[in-house]
Order: C-alpha cells, then sequence, then structure tokens
C-alpha cells in the first residue's frame, strides 16, 4: 500500500509486533487524515498528542524564563502509561486477530 518492505516481525514470528500499524500512522498523520491515522495506532495518536502539549508547554517557559513545568517525573509516568497502553490495544488486536472479529475502530488487517 505505501510501497513498504513486509514487517520483519510478522514475517518471521507470524504475528503482529506492537507497534504494527506505526507506519501508516505516521503516513496518514503527516497527510492530515486523522481518522485513519487513528485507526491505525490509536495510542500513538494519544501519545503524539502528548509530546506536541509537552513541547509547548515546555517552549512556553522558556520563553517566559519560568521553572520548567515539564519535569522528569511527568514524562516518566507518561511513557509509562504510554506502554500500558500499547501493551493493552496490542493483545485486543492479538484477540481479535485470534477470533476473527472485525472491529470498525481499529484496523487489525495490516
Amino acid at each position: 500500500m505505501l510501497g513498504l518492505t513486509e514487517c520483519f516481525y510478522r514475517r518471521n514470528f507470524g504475528v503482529i509486533c506492537p507497534y504494527c500499524g506505526g507506519t501508516r500512522f505516521i503516513f496518514y498523520f503527516l497527510k492530515l487524515d486523522f481518522v485513519k491515522s487513528f485507526r491505525y495506532h490509536p495510542t500513538s495518536f494519544v501519545f503524539l498528542i502528548f509530546v506536541i502539549i509537552s513541547t509547548t508547554v515546555f517552549i512556553v517557559d522558556k520563553i517566559r524564563k519560568k521553572p520548567n513545568r515539564i519535569t522528569i517525573k511527568y514524562v516518566v509516568i507518561s511513557l509509562s502509561v504510554y506502554l500500558v497502553a500499547t501493551i493493552i490495544q496490542y493483545i485486543i488486536r492479538l484477540y481479535l486477530m485470534a477470533n476473527n472479529i472485525h472491529n470498525p475502530f481499529i484496523e487489525i488487517n495490516i
């Protein structure tokens, strides 16, 4: 579809990887097709929003010469939440694929 090679993880292990759909997520996000982007990898969409907000807050704090509101603790907690959400999403996708269940909100036929 995008002219990319086959996924190494899927080719060698026979199942999708936890970040399956990530490349297509980025492709459609950059084309401003947010709905399709979200369908390919919902947790990355949320993570990208977090990155945009955090970067904006960081830059505003630097411009205003105020103490940084984005702390390491905040970043670690956010990344941990993202990791857990990605694992949950992966488990759901594997379950849906194993049981051949179609979900209109998440693209699993990757």
